[in-house]
């Protein structure tokens, strides 16, 4: 009540203050949904007269109206804060603390209408920006927020538009003989999330940082029919050398074919992945899985890194993948120089035939797709299992001789088909005897209520809510070692 704040604020007298009022579960607050503006904006003014001495201020906000009265005033000693807005009602951009926060270090801003090129967002240690909005930046006062915040450990951008892909490149920093400046020197930064952007925002950023000191690396990025290379290229190169460096031993991938998007993660014995990649588009860039393979898993890709074969790499499809109409096949075959020893075709991938036959065809040179390959798993309709069948005979029973034994496919250990229907006896036997003696064999199982009633599998279950799927938050990947 107003009362016990201005008792608060009376009895604490010179002393620094800490406001922290969010409703993140946390700090118990209402809402923000559930007070007005006007509400809002008389609890604001009560703190107000106080910002001299705030130095952490943590609030969220059913919208910017109520929040004026602490916005527009200076704020000398404020350290970190902490900003959420419900309400997407612009106002015009808003001067932060009228520029004047010199000791502030830690900022997030959700949904808040400010210039990216703030003079309170210099010097900081930690940014996070996410907007569901349209508050959008500039690729001028995009580099301006880099040139300003060299010493940044972490850095989370998510959800932000731009005014357009022409707009946006038209401004574009260019020095005066044409060229472009320099990338901007980030020693301290370890942690780098861009997630949930536009290809040319994306690039903006990358295009003008370099970060020697990189251990975490997530990046969901819009293609919007861009060539992945154009971004992942020229931009990304730098990253990839420190990004890896620092693993020891064996390093292991996952390699996410989604509906729509590509997922790319890489782990160091660790729950969290370092590097995440998730590439995404009505039409996937072909090229961009390529770069990934080219850069981060084979050797002539890897600067001052330990031989690439300590790679243990798991392929999964999930249903009613489709990237390329099919075509994407063979760029798998760039994976042969790793060890890819798990692969997951989900039931319903529409190409998940055309996969088990890949397997099953050496090429003129005696190199056989994905040698390594000692952990299978399939899902979908028992007329697959004829394929699958001829396939792992054909990897079994090899006959090449002499110093061509060390081109023999690995033995199969693991060969889980729970998600089949059931198959027919002798088939299922034949299957069961290209596993390993000591490895691991699971049967078919008839599953009538996903298949008689037309539901499909579980990824379509969750397109009813029509919200954008994302293949990492929802579930957890199943791979067998």
């Amino acid at each position: 009540s107003e009362p016990v704040i201005l008792d608060f604020l009376r009895k604490s007298g010179s002393s620094p203050l800490e406001i922290k009022c969010f409703s993140d579960g946390i700090y118990n607050c209402t809402h923000p949904s559930g007070l007005t503006s006007t509400e809002t904006r008389r609890y604001s003014n009560l703190i107000a007269p106080h910002m001299e001495r705030i130095q952490s201020l943590i609030l969220s906000a059913f919208a910017v109206h109520g929040l004026l009265p602490i916005l527009e005033k200076p704020a000398p000693v404020l350290e970190e804060l902490r900003l959420e807005l419900v309400d997407e009602s612009f106002v015009g951009l808003v001067n932060l603390f009228r520029g004047q926060a010199s000791r502030l270090r830690d900022v997030v801003l959700e949904n808040i209408p400010f210039r990216w090129d703030s003079a309170v967002l210099a010097g900081l240690r930690s940014l996070k920006i996410s907007s569901r909005f349209d508050y959008p930046p500039s690729s001028l006062q995009v580099r301006r927020l880099l040139e300003e915040n060299p010493g940044l450990e972490t850095m989370d951008i998510e959800d932000v538009t731009i005014t357009g892909p022409e707009r946006f490149a038209d401004d574009a920093v260019e020095l005066s003989d044409g060229g472009k400046p320099s990338r901007v020197a980030m020693h301290n930064m370890e942690k780098l999330r861009l997630c949930g952007l536009p290809f040319q925002l994306v690039r903006a950023v990358l295009d003008n940082v370099e970060i020697p000191s990189i251990k975490h690396f997530d990046l969901r990025c819009l293609f919007g029919g861009q060539p992945a290379s154009s971004l992942l290229g020229p931009n990304m190169k730098h990253l990839v050398g420190p990004l890896l460096r620092q693993s020891q031993g064996t390093r292991r991938v996952e390699i996410t074919f989604g509906k729509t998007s590509i997922g790319f993660e890489i782990y160091f014995g660790r729950k969290d992945p370092p590097i995440r990649i998730v590439l995404e588009d009505t039409a996937l860039p072909m090229d961009g899985f390529g770069w990934l393979a080219e850069n981060f898993l084979l050797a002539e890709g890897l600067p001052s890194v330990c031989a690439a074969d300590t790679f243990q790499i798991s392929l999964k499809f999930w249903g009613d993948f489709d990237m390329a109409k099919g075509a994407f096949i063979p760029i798998l075959d760039q994976l042969g120089a790793v060890k890819v020893k798990a692969l997951t075709i989900e039931s319903n991938c529409q190409h998940g035939g055309e996969l088990i036959k890949y397997l099953g065809d050496a090429n003129d040179n005696f190199l056989w797709p994905l040698p390594h390959l000692t952990s299978l798993t399939i899902g979908g309709h028992a007329e697959l299992a004829n394929n699958l069948l001829t396939t792992l005979q054909r990897r079994k029973n090899t006959a090449l001789g002499g110093a061509l034994d060390s081109l023999r496919p690995a033995p199969l250990e693991v060969l889980d088909l729970e998600s089949m229907e059931v198959l027919d006896g002798n088939v299922e036997e034949g299957l069961a005897e290209c596993v390993s003696p000591s490895g691991t064999f699971i049967r078919a199982r008839w599953q009538p209520f996903e298949y008689r009633t037309g539901f499909g599998d579980y990824w379509d279950d969750f397109d009813d809510d029509e919200e954008e799927e994302d293949i990492y938050d929802n579930y957890e990947p199943f791979v067998l070692w």
